[in-house]
């Protein structure tokens, strides 16, 4: 584990010096970085936790780096990696009814932020909608469960928090302005056809989870209180509900 660690945090870093004319490629340092997504179930060491956030930051951040060199099928693959990640994370911090110590919170706000910022480097790219339809959802989920008035967010975390939540309205004010669809299981009769029908369930430490805001009147509060960029983004997402 420790010698994995090591190694991909070695490929992360030599990510941006990753050429076709080498023997590390865009290409193979990428498959090895997107190994190093996925979180896996939650653990109840805390040194496992945050070490596993820890190293599948530095492989988001590598692939960072890569993006933009590799094809879009790798990217299809990369974008599919990054929503079941998130979608993990996001779960584990706000259905979690175990209370996590700073170091876990921290790493894994680190590891939400930066999984966000290659969301925001697929978003203009119509071949990978289909890829990307899927992180819609957690994204919505994201605001709701950010904005909701009951949600505690300790100060260790916030920061990322914060810049997630922004990344999150950025994404949908575009992606619902563009018209782009939003993938529906239709087999499933409780799935949300539309962003206003979105239930996001919170952890409610000793009792049953609960429904976080429902996602306008979530987004009605960040146009009020968020940062800049996140109000700016919310007013968008207000006007595309308002029509609708």
């Amino acid at each position: 584990q420790v010698m994995k660690s090591k190694a991909v945090r070695l490929i992360a870093l030599l990510a941006r010096c990753t050429s076709t004319e080498n023997h590390l490629t865009p290409e193979n340092a990428s498959e090895l970085l997107c190994e190093s997504l996925t979180i896996g179930g939650v653990s109840t060491e805390e040194w496992v936790a945050v070490e596993r956030n820890n190293l599948a930051s530095a492989a988001a951040d590598g692939l960072k780096c890569l993006f933009s060199k590799l094809h879009k099928e790798q990217q299809r693959v990369i974008i599919e990696s990054v929503g079941q990640s998130y979608l993990d994370v996001l779960r584990n911090r706000s259905l979690s009814k175990s209370v996590k110590q700073a170091h876990e919170r921290t790493s894994a706000g680190k590891l939400a932020y930066s999984l966000t910022a290659i969301m925001l480097l697929a978003m203009g790219s119509d071949d990978l909608e289909n890829s990307f339809a899927s992180t819609i959802w957690p994204l919505i989920g994201t605001v709701q469960w950010r904005y909701d008035g009951k949600t505690t967010i300790e100060d260790d975390e916030l920061i990322f928090w914060n810049a997630t939540a922004t990344h999150a309205l950025q994404i949908l004010a575009s992606w619902l302005e563009q018209g782009k669809r939003l993938k529906v299981d239709r087999s499933s009769s409780g799935q949300p056809r539309s962003p206003k029908e979105s239930v996001w369930m919170v952890a409610r430490p000793g009792k049953a989870p609960r429904k976080a805001a429902d996602f306008a009147a979530a987004v009605e509060i960040a146009s009020k209180s968020g940062e800049p960029s996140s109000r700016l983004a919310a007013e968008r997402v207000l006007h595309w509900l308002s029509e609708r």
